[in-house]
């Protein structure tokens, strides 16, 4: 599954401040359909994964692509096998 939480810190660290709100107000309406309660506190203070359904995933990296201006980057991207 993909870790949306690199997404939301490559967002930070390559946009401006507000970055990770501004990627929020794209997908609230998708964020409040699914009933996934997520704000800018709780993505900063996560130390560990943070998985969503795919949906969510693509409407998060294209919000994170359309606020940063620039692709994210492959390596992101990477789904990783889990471990059983």
């Amino acid at each position: 599954m993909l870790d949306v939480k690199r997404v939301f810190d490559w967002a930070r660290d390559n946009g401006e401040v507000k970055a990770v709100d501004r990627i929020l107000v794209k997908v609230m309406l998708l964020l409040i359909k699914n009933r996934i309660t997520l704000t800018v506190a709780a993505i900063e203070k996560m130390e560990s994964r943070l998985e969503l359904p795919e949906d969510v995933v693509s409407a998060i990296v294209r919000a994170a692509e359309d606020v940063v201006g620039r692709s994210v980057p492959d390596s992101l991207l990477v789904e990783e096998a889990l471990h059983v």
